[in-house]
């Protein structure tokens, strides 16, 4: 069995503040992340590899950010990443 999971990239909202003065959000320390809906996928994606033996392929578009999600995601236990 193969499984695809998509990733995307999304700004971690622990990171975004809000300027109450200038009326505007600031992202500018905001860290991107991966999408916590996609993470849950990639846990469900893992877990049907740990129990049938499933290939996990993680698969992304963008720039040169996303490596850091695809390794993240190898590092969890995907084979393999596509950017």
């Amino acid at each position: 069995m193969r499984v695809i999971v998509p990733i995307k990239q999304v700004r971690d909202p622990k990171g975004i503040r809000v300027n109450l003065r200038r009326q505007r959000v600031d992202f500018r320390e905001a860290e991107l992340v991966i999408n916590p809906n996609d993470r849950n996928a990639l846990e469900e994606a893992l877990a049907l590899k740990d129990k049938l033996g499933a290939h996990v392929t993680v698969v992304s578009l963008g720039g040169p950010e996303v490596e850091d999600s695809i390794r993240e995601a190898w590092a969890c236990g995907a084979d393999d990443g596509v950017l």
